[in-house]
């Protein structure tokens, strides 16, 4: 009898795309610092770091605009664009980073960032200048609170790391099904890294031995139980991504997670379109002839890219899982704004999708 045709060829991959398949949806804001998106109850939140006179340059060149910088937390309700939640307690933090666990939202900040300036319901004097913390890049006098809440209204606060701890930026991730620790800490201070087998509030560790995550600017740390997998995702000028079994071995992706420009910048420089899931109207930035700014392309905001968070969400119409993405655009020093992108599918799917 004749043998059967061989089996045909499979088709070769598609090159990767700049976004790895995520959509951008467009511009989130323009105070925003470090953002994360989390899902509460179901309901999908922004969780950012606003200062009132971003960018970062209006701080060291015009202080007498001091008293108008506010840095602090807030949620934002990813459906609306409206400030659901102003944690109170966090005037004078920046640097937030937020993850859910067992129905309670947890942020962790940096205390004394920025400015240290008076807020409406923040009632300290002004003392209008640079704190330790940030100037000059001395980190020495940084301290880490954490904030947490399970309805967005009663909100719970305590030092997790004290001053002299050196953290600037930290990120947080459960570990379920790990014997060796229940959460993750990365900061962006070489890769370093803290574990806990306790609680989000309490029990922090520095590991013994050769642990150690990759050295990323903002890093935004996840764990895939299924893959017993770390997956860090940070950098600038294009957010880069790592991953890891052993936190010791690294693997990067073989492209940038994110950039902002390309044949997708206009789709990034508009307000945020999700169809038939949500629409925002464009926000607003004191100062700036948006048109302009985004035909001129003097501040590079489509080269630059930074401070990603992701997060896996239901959709409400369709019940089908998706990754949501948040994410600076521009260098954070003369301007830039978050951006929102989606792609349609699992994070274990979107973080395969980073390594092929």
């Amino acid at each position: 009898p004749t043998p059967p045709p061989p089996p045909p060829s499979p088709s070769p991959p598609s090159p990767p795309s700049p976004y790895r398949g995520a959509s951008p949806l467009g511009v989130i804001g323009y105070q925003g610092g470090e953002s994360s998106l989390v899902v509460l109850n179901g309901q999908l939140l922004l969780v950012d770091s606003p200062a009132w006179c971003y960018p970062y340059h209006m701080r060291f060149d015009h202080p007498e605009m001091g008293a108008t910088c506010a840095s602090y937390i807030r949620v934002v309700d990813m459906a609306t664009g409206i400030t659901v939640s102003n944690i109170t307690q966090s005037c004078q933090h920046s640097f937030g980073n937020a993850f859910v666990d067992n129905g309670t939202l947890y942020v962790y900040a940096t205390r004394c960032a920025r400015y240290e300036v008076p807020h409406p319901w923040c009632p300290r004097p002004p003392t209008l200048g640079l704190c330790p913390c940030w100037h000059g890049g001395d980190v020495a006098d940084c301290a880490i609170d954490v904030f947490w809440t399970t309805d967005l209204e009663h909100w719970e606060t305590k030092p997790v790391f004290f001053p002299n701890t050196n953290l600037p930026n930290v990120d947080v991730a459960a570990t379920p099904g790990r014997p060796d620790m229940t959460y993750i800490m990365v900061w962006e201070r070489g890769g370093l890294l803290v574990t806990n087998a306790s609680t989000p509030t309490e029990g922090w560790i520095k590991p013994n031995g050769s642990l150690h995550g990759p050295d990323m600017g903002c890093p935004s740390v996840k764990y895939v139980e299924a893959e017993e997998t770390f997956y860090v995702v940070g950098g600038g000028k294009g957010v880069h991504a790592a991953k890891s079994r052993d936190l010791i071995n690294w693997t990067a992706a073989s492209a940038p997670v994110a950039t902002c420009g390309g044949a997708n910048s206009a789709l990034i420089a508009r307000p945020v379109q999700y169809p038939g899931i949500f629409s925002w109207d464009m926000p607003t930035r004191v100062g700036v002839n948006w048109s302009q700014f985004v035909a001129n392309n003097t501040n590079h905001w489509d080269t630059d890219a930074s401070d990603l968070d992701l997060v896996e969400w239901t959709r409400p119409d369709t019940h089908t899982p998706v990754t949501m993405l948040v994410y600076i655009c521009g260098n954070q020093k003369t301007d830039g704004f978050g951006a929102v992108s989606v792609f349609e599918g699992t994070m274990v799917d979107y973080f395969f999708n980073l390594f092929q």
